[in-house]
C-alpha cells in the first residue's frame, strides 16, 4: 500500500480541523451565554444596568418614594438581596434568579428570563435597561471564550 501524499494528509488534517471548529462553536457559545447570564445577575444586584451592549455600566434609575414605600409596607416579600430603598431588580428576586440563555440556532443564544418573568423584564427594562452586557463584560467574556477554544484545540492537539 503506497503511503498518502502530503496532500491527502493535508486533506485530511484541515477535514479535522474544520469538524473541531464546527463542533466547539456551540459550547463556547453556550459557556458565553452561561458567564453572561451570571455578570448581569451581578452587575444589577449591585445597582448597575446597561442601555446596550458595549456601553458603560450605569447606576440603575432610583426606585420612586411611593414605591420604597410599598417596598416597606411589603418587607416580608424582599428578597435577602436588597433592601427597601435599593435599585437593583430584586424585590423579590426572582427576575433575576429567573433570568436563563436559551439556544436558538447552532453557535446563537439569548439571554432572557423564563416563565412568566419575560413580561416583567420587558416593563422594568423601559426605565432600568439590564439584559445588555457592557464593554467590560463582554472582553472579559471574549477573553475567556478565547481560553476555553484554546484549551479544548490543546486537548484535540491542534495548538
Amino acid at each position: 500500500m503506497a503511503d498518502r501524499s502530503i496532500g491527502d494528509q493535508i486533506e485530511t488534517w484541515m477535514e479535522n480541523v474544520t469538524r473541531f471548529v464546527e463542533g466547539s462553536v456551540d459550547v463556547i457559545a453556550r459557556d458565553f451565554a452561561a458567564e453572561a447570564v451570571d455578570a448581569i445577575r451581578e452587575r444589577t444586584r449591585a445597582g448597575f444596568g446597561v442601555a446596550k451592549d458595549g456601553d458603560a455600566s450605569r447606576p440603575l434609575a432610583a426606585l420612586s418614594k411611593k414605591y420604597i414605600r410599598y417596598r416597606q409596607l411589603n418587607s416580608r416579600l424582599l428578597s435577602n438581596q436588597t433592601s427597601a430603598g435599593t435599585s437593583n431588580l430584586t424585590f423579590t428576586g426572582k427576575l433575576l434568579d429567573k433570568l436563563n440563555y436559551k439556544r436558538q440556532s447552532k453557535g446563537v443564544w439569548t439571554i432572557q428570563p423564563s416563565g412568566d418573568r419575560t413580561k416583567i423584564a420587558e416593563y422594568v427594562s423601559r426605565k432600568r435597561p439590564f439584559l445588555f452586557l457592557s464593554r467590560a463584560e463582554l472582553e472579559r467574556l471574549e477573553r475567556r471564550a478565547q481560553q476555553r477554544f484554546d484549551a479544548l484545540a490543546k486537548r484535540k492537539g491542534f495548538s
